[in-house]
C-alpha cells in the first residue's frame, strides 16, 4: 500500500516540476519575444518557406531557440521527467527520429526544388536531409534516454533513502 501511495505522491510531484517547468520557460519566451524587435514570434520554417531562410535572418532566433530547448531539456533531465504518454526506449526514439528526418527531408527537397529545379538533385537533397537528421535525432535520442533512465535511478535511491529515514 505504501508503494502506490509513494508512487502516486511522486507522479504529483513530478508533473508539478514539470508545470513549473513550462512556467518559467514560456515567461522567459515571454520576454524575449518583447525584448526582440525583428519578431521573435516568426517562425524559422515559416521563414523558410517564405524564402527568407538565409543564416543571416535565422541566426538570432535560432539562438534563442536553441537556449530555450537545452533549458527545457535540462531541467526536465535534472527533475527526472520524460514524457506524459511516451516511453524512453529505442522503439519510441525510433518512430520520432523517422518522423522528424521525414519532415526535414520534404522541406528540404522543396526548398531545392524551388530553388534549383531538378528533380533528381532535389530528391537526393530531401533522402540526405532525412538520414542525416533521422541519424543525429536518433543518436541524441538515444543519449537523452540513457541519461534520463541514470537520473531516474538516482531519484528513486534517494527517494528511497529518505523513505527509509523516516
Amino acid at each position: 500500500m505504501k508503494n502506490e501511495c509513494r508512487c502516486g505522491l511522486l507522479t504529483k510531484n513530478m508533473e508539478k516540476k514539470y508545470y513549473e517547468i513550462l512556467f518559467i520557460t514560456t515567461f522567459i519566451v515571454g520576454i524575449i519575444s518583447l525584448i526582440m524587435p525583428w519578431g521573435q514570434r516568426t517562425t524559422i520554417p515559416i521563414q523558410m518557406f517564405l524564402g527568407n531562410g538565409s543564416p543571416k535572418n535565422l541566426a538570432g532566433e535560432w539562438i534563442v531557440f536553441m537556449c530555450l530547448a537545452i533549458y527545457l531539456s535540462a531541467a526536465c533531465m535534472k527533475n527526472g521527467i520524460w514524457d506524459r504518454k511516451l516511453k524512453p526506449n529505442f522503439k519510441t526514439n525510433a518512430i520520432a527520429s523517422v518522423i522528424a528526418g521525414t519532415a526535414l527531408g520534404v522541406i528540404w527537397f522543396v526548398i531545392s526544388y524551388q530553388n534549383y529545379h531538378n528533380f533528381i538533385g532535389s530528391i537526393m537533397t530531401g533522402v540526405f536531409m532525412f538520414v542525416c537528421t533521422g541519424g543525429l535525432c536518433l543518436a541524441a535520442l538515444v543519449v537523452s534516454s540513457l541519461i534520463y533512465k541514470k537520473r531516474v535511478e538516482k531519484l528513486e535511491k534517494v527517494d528511497e533513502d529518505s523513505m527509509c529515514d523516516e
